[in-house]
């Protein structure tokens, strides 16, 4: 399993973390990226296998004192941060 920290572009995002099967990840990061804007998952995915990929990650939150490292960054609603990320991987 591997952390993933999921951040949202409110000004009172929790930054929460949540954990995601090896599969999941690889579809999600794919290549070894660490980060990732989620309109990139969908337009590289397609809706439904990005949602098959990225809802079961919702179930499993992960309390960040009990978090044994962060190995990728998913960004909602990050279009403002795009200038700042790498390329994603797969587009």
């Amino acid at each position: 399993m591997k952390n993933i920290q999921i951040t949202d572009g409110a000004a009172n995002a929790t930054f929460s973390i949540f954990q995601a099967s090896d599969e999941e990840f690889e579809a999600v990061f794919p290549g070894g990226s660490e980060m990732e804007i989620v309109e990139d998952v969908v337009a590289r995915l397609g809706v439904q296998v990005a949602e098959e990929a990225i809802s079961p990650i919702w179930q499993r939150s992960v309390l960040k004192r009990e978090a044994e490292g962060i190995h990728g960054t998913l960004f909602y609603d990050g279009e403002h941060r795009r200038k700042h990320l790498p390329i994603s991987t797969g587009i």
